[in-house]
């Protein structure tokens, strides 16, 4: 577990660095994805932009990798569609889009793996609710409420 991720290598990367070295999450990843949304704020004179700093990590149970976010800045990860009527007007009561982890997998799909060497992704056509400020507790979630914590626990 790191930065309210389970990933398997604890943020310790091997793969896209020179011989005999390794590629770390930052430290703060919240305040790096605030910094680079600053700074390219300013320089690119935007007022709706979002950040995401990710990586690639394999779903449990899943072949292969997919992108998730490390961290965000600039908007709302998720949104709530409880109390929405779904297709045949029944009111949802739990549904939350995870915004932030479906647009970091388009991001890490369009950036690729190995030797593509794209570090950045502009993602355009989102419906997204823009802000000031974010943390790490808008996207986590308590382990007893998780859905597959049970899975974690010793029998």
């Amino acid at each position: 577990m790191k930065h309210g991720l389970l990933i398997p290598s604890a943020g310790i990367d091997e793969s896209n660095s020179e011989q005999d070295q390794f590629i770390l999450f930052p430290k703060d990843p919240f305040a790096s994805a605030k910094r680079l949304h600053d700074e390219l704020a300013k320089k690119l004179k935007l007022s709706n932009l979002g950040v995401i700093i990710t990586d690639s990590c394999p779903p449990p149970l899943r072949m292969g990798v997919i992108g998730v976010s490390l961290a965000h800045w600039g908007f709302k990860p998720t949104r709530s569609f409880v109390g929405a009527k779904d297709l045949f007007g029944r009111k949802l009561s739990m549904t939350r889009v995870n915004l932030v982890d479906s647009v970091a997998a388009m991001a890490v799909l369009s950036m690729g793996e190995a030797n593509e060497s794209r570090p950045l992704a502009i993602v355009e056509g989102v419906e997204l609710e823009f802000t000031d400020a974010t943390s790490l507790a808008e996207i986590a979630i308590k382990s007893e409420d998780d859905l597959y914590s049970p899975l974690f626990k010793k029998r």
